[in-house]
């Protein structure tokens, strides 16, 4: 009898009209929403140059190689499991990989998109606040709306990343959390929690927030102490052997228990913490009005207004934001690390202004409720409004310079690709920046960062005078000069150009063996609006002098701070010709020259530029000879001499340089 009544309980649930007319509602309001995201961020789809390291990784999986970046090299270069598995299956099923994975992006930012709506309807409805249905279901679909408004959400949601994937999995987990499922579901929960760990690494920090969430819960209210905590002891030792189980794959596969990013990256120190700490200062900048809205959720303390469901809104947001913090935050733009934090920071502070409007036409009886609501609404969704406007010409400044990054490097990889063509075999090139460059080449790529090299990632060799610096705009700061010149790469290529910009870049430039073994090979590019420049081996001109450097000679290394200065300021010059650029140019060559090692030829060249840009030829002339004199292969140099002795009407010298040039830079000659 029992369960005849409760089956029919069921049915009159599943027919309630009013249910229904909630559901369509819902419906009714989500869906403008989802068209505005579309119609915000679908034409903005770009892939992000990191997103080629996992396409690699899928490359040579379905080719049947294995979990490997390089041939032969089983390191965990990836974070994103999951995702690299689920790009592997569209793949195979032969949908292009960086459409599919970009389609896969926006698809699941409308999946957080309707998640985050959910969740706020719940706690909504745990509220007890007694308000119209059609207040409840715009008040719930706030979070969503200010979520869109998100320049980083969006940013993300269409770069071809896993990022909207997780923040998806990290709202259901909270869902079934609230929701407490039972029966053949009851292990749901744990289940989910170790997917989301197969897809990023800080899965773990969800299950740790949710689940000590749990204990105090199940210790605060005792009702059925002995089976909440039996249930609780199930669920967290199914989590711990699945991961064991991954952690063994991972021990027997790659030979160490966590990816191989993690080794590069991350760190506990002061350095990192600040690095951290100055990125959630950013976050709250850019998306909650410089941390304004953080201070609403206090209302809820004050007024006893915490519940199950706000506690673990607050307690995640704390916790989360604070893992991230520790780590260090993200070396990539525009905040991914803290997006599974926006949208729970956006329902609480909307729960928050729900209540205080409340309480407000409570205590106030001639204030008109609907007046207020109204209001209220309104009031919700302007800091979205002001969010997006002001940070969208940073996020469309960002999308451009990553769009642009992943064009040179393709370009740069197509130059490797033709070399492989021309010699016959595989070469090797070390790089910092290693996304779109790794993918569109079969090259063996030494990742200069250590995230995808095992050695370095495990043996970082750092120079204190380069990695205490924090102004340089890189935050991978392990590295190991000396394990890179010893794979003798064919090419070493930075990220811009000839002058070295990351830390293990800068590096470089503290070795004398790298002056040695290399020089700056210059090819013309019509597609990249400029030459490119990536530095080349000089034995494979054994008919010209090798360099014998002194490699004991005590190097200043605050000469590659006054370089690089020099060749942005040069930059700067050749577009704008402004007089005090140039001055502060000849600072910055002036002090270059001063401090550099004797066998260090660059910052002669970048005169000889500057001088011929000014069309002072003798001083161009003079500089630009003094280059070659200390390097005879500073091919940079020898172009520059063929233009000023052409302009001196000296043909016999220019064609003799002009040849020089194109001799150690015969990439000149592409047309």
């Amino acid at each position: 009898m029992k369960k005849k009544s409760s089956a029919a309980k069921q049915n009159t649930t599943r027919k309630n009209p009013k249910t229904k007319g909630n559901t369509v509602l819902g419906v009714l309001g989500i869906t403008p929403l989802i068209i505005l995201f579309l119609y915000l961020y679908k034409s903005l789809r770009f892939v992000q140059d990191d997103a080629y390291i996992t396409f690699r990784y899928v490359k040579n999986f379905i080719a049947g190689n294995g979990l490997i970046f390089n041939i032969g090299e089983y390191v965990e270069g990836y974070t994103n499991f999951l995702w690299l598995l689920l790009l592997s299956l569209t793949s195979i099923l032969g949908f292009g990989i960086e459409q599919t994975s970009t389609n896969l992006s926006i698809f699941f930012g409308l999946v957080t998109i309707v998640l985050t709506y959910n969740i706020t309807k719940v706690a909504l409805n745990s509220s007890n606040e007694n308000q119209p249905t059609i207040i409840k279901t715009l008040v719930a679909l706030i979070p969503s709306a200010l979520l869109i408004l998100t320049n980083s959400f969006g940013y993300w949601a269409v770069s071809g990343m896993e990022t909207t994937l997780f923040v998806s999995l990290v709202m259901v987990s909270i869902l079934v959390y609230f929701k407490q499922p039972g029966g053949k579901l009851k292990y749901s929960l744990p289940v989910l929690m170790f997917v989301t760990y197969l897809l990023r690494p800080e899965g773990i920090v969800v299950f740790l927030i949710i689940y000590s969430h749990k204990v105090f819960y199940i210790f605060l209210q005792k009702n059925n102490l002995k089976s909440d905590v039996k249930k609780l002891i199930q669920d967290v030792l199914l989590f711990v052997v699945l991961i064991a189980v991954y952690t063994v794959f991972r021990l027997f596969y790659f030979g160490y228990p966590l990816p191989n990013t993690y080794y590069a990256k991350s760190g506990i120190s002061m350095i990192y913490f600040r690095a951290g700490l100055d990125y959630f200062v950013g976050f709250c900048k850019a998306n909650l009005l410089y941390g304004f809205m953080l201070l609403f959720p206090l209302y809820l303390f004050f007024k006893k207004r915490l519940n199950r469901i706000t506690s673990l809104l607050i307690y995640f947001t704390l916790g989360y934001s604070a893992a991230v913090i520790l780590l260090g935050g993200d070396v990539l733009a525009f905040y991914r690390f803290l997006l599974p934090v926006a949208p729970v920071i956006y329902l609480l502070f909307v729960l928050s202004l729900f209540y205080i409007s409340n309480d407000l036409t409570e205590k106030f009886r001639s204030l008109n409720k609907t007046a207020v609501q109204v209001v209220t609404i309104i009031i919700l969704v302007l800091p979205g409004v002001f969010n997006f406007i002001n940070e969208k010409p940073k996020r469309d400044g960002s999308l451009i310079n990553e769009v642009e990054l992943v064009k040179k490097m393709k370009l740069k990889a197509d130059i490797v690709e033709q070399r492989q063509i021309e010699s016959g075999k595989q070469i090797t090139v070390a790089a910092t920046t290693i996304g779109a460059l790794s993918y569109f080449t079969n090259a063996n790529v030494i990742d200069m960062l250590g995230l995808t090299d095992g050695f370095i990632s495990h043996n970082p060799k750092e120079v204190p005078a380069i990695s205490g610096k924090d102004d340089i705009g890189w935050k991978e700061r392990k590295y190991n000069a000396d394990y890179v010149l010893v794979r003798k790469p064919d090419n070493i290529i930075f990220s811009t150009g000839a002058k070295p910009s990351a830390y293990a870049e800068r590096a470089l430039f503290t070795k004398a063996e790298f002056f040695q073994k290399y020089y700056p090979e210059q090819i013309l590019v019509p597609e990249a609006g400029s030459s490119i420049i990536i530095y080349s081996r000089k034995d494979k001109f054994p008919d010209e002098p090798q360099d014998t450097l002194a490699s004991t000679e005590k190097i200043n290394y605050r000469f590659i701070d006054h370089y690089v200065s020099a060749s942005s300021l040069l930059t700067i010059f050749e577009n704008s010709k402004d007089s005090v650029t140039g001055n502060k140019l000849l600072k910055e060559c002036e002090a270059t020259n001063k401090l550099c090692p004797s066998f260090f030829s660059d910052g002669y060249r970048l005169l000889g530029r500057y001088y011929l840009l000014i069309n002072d030829l003798e001083k161009s002339k003079e500089n630009l000879l003094r280059a070659i004199q200390i390097d005879n292969m500073n091919s940079i140099a020898h172009s520059g001499l063929a233009v000023v002795y052409a302009k001196e009407k000296n043909m016999q010298s220019a064609n003799y340089h002009y040849l020089k040039a194109i001799k150690f830079s015969p990439g000149l000659l592409i047309r």
